[in-house]
């Protein structure tokens, strides 16, 4: 049975695969939201959030004395190009996506909320704190995308509306 240090890092290696995963989901977007220029902001900034967040649990990695997982930085990956390419080209992409990015970003809320307990509890005072800097920055992304999807929703319908094409 692993130890308790053990189990943390392995909840920091599935937190860069995670992050790897939403990195390239968020690169992907970005390219495709030009008629979505708000949105587009956005994504190009969280992307810029996610390679920090990335480079952070990296280095919460390192100082465990562990590496990080190629077999699950390579399942993050491939499930982040699969979800880019299930919602590429249609024409309600945006909304889709930011119904699929507000999921994703409840979801690393809910894995930095434990990761911030676990770290509080083993007593790994720079891993919480680097941990809870990372879940400021995802509540603030869910956040924009909670507040943001109506608008974004109403303007796609508008493009319809109106015989638009409807553009992502």
């Amino acid at each position: 049975m692993a130890n308790s240090q053990e189990v943390l890092l392995d909840w920091l290696r599935d937190a860069h695969g995670m992050e790897r995963m939403a990195l390239e989901t968020l690169e992907k977007q970005a390219d495709r939201l030009k008629n979505y220029p708000q949105l587009q902001a956005r994504v190009q900034q969280h992307v810029q959030e996610t390679q920090w967040q990335m480079d952070q649990v990296k280095s919460c990695i390192e100082q465990l004395g562990g590496s990080t997982s190629s077999l699950k930085s390579g399942v993050g990956s491939l499930m982040g190009n699969i979800g880019a390419m299930f919602n590429a080209g249609t024409p309600d992409e945006a909304v889709k996506d930011v119904i699929g990015n507000f999921a994703i970003e409840n979801f690393e809320i809910a894995c930095y909320r434990s990761l911030i307990s676990a770290a509080q509890q083993l007593g790994e005072t720079r891993i919480q704190n680097i941990c809870e800097q990372i879940l400021q920055q995802e509540v603030q992304m869910a956040s924009w995308l909670d507040q943001n999807l109506p608008v974004i929703t109403q303007e796609f319908l508008q493009r319809v509306q109106v015989g638009e094409p409807a553009k992502r």
